[in-house]
């Protein structure tokens, strides 16, 4: 799959998540939650009332939806974590207060994430 290569491309993706968060398919939604329990890494959009968070291994990838990243293998945070960087001009970091908002979203969505450290791009979209 092609990466990213424009912010307009990261919210057209977080676009696509928000369309499978809010779906009337079960099979979306369960994607949905289980890229955001899974995530690493989490590109935040602030275009809504709330904070969303989009992981980079999904958001990452040009034009990505749910069968071309399932084809894709799930994708490769490592090769998209660069792009994103270089595109919002920041690098990912640990942030107490954004993975409190992130378990709350968590929660409110009933699922449980990973073990792993989560980092944030700082510059919401």
């Amino acid at each position: 799959m092609k990466l990213i290569d424009s912010i307009d491309d990261l919210r057209d993706n977080l676009a696509t998540l928000e369309t499978y968060r809010k779906s009337s398919q079960v099979d979306d939604v369960e994607f949905y939650k289980s890229l955001i329990g899974q995530g690493r890494c989490f590109v935040i959009s602030s275009r809504s009332e709330c904070s969303r968070f989009g992981p980079s291994r999904f958001v990452g990838y040009k034009s990505n939806n749910r069968n071309a990243h399932v084809a894709n293998n799930g994708g490769d945070g490592k090769l998209t974590n660069k792009v994103i960087d270089e595109i919002l001009g920041t690098q990912s970091k640990q942030n107490q207060n954004l993975n409190k908002q992130y378990q709350q979203f968590c929660a409110a969505l009933v699922v449980t994430p990973s073990k792993v450290s989560k980092k944030f791009w700082m510059r919401p979209i």
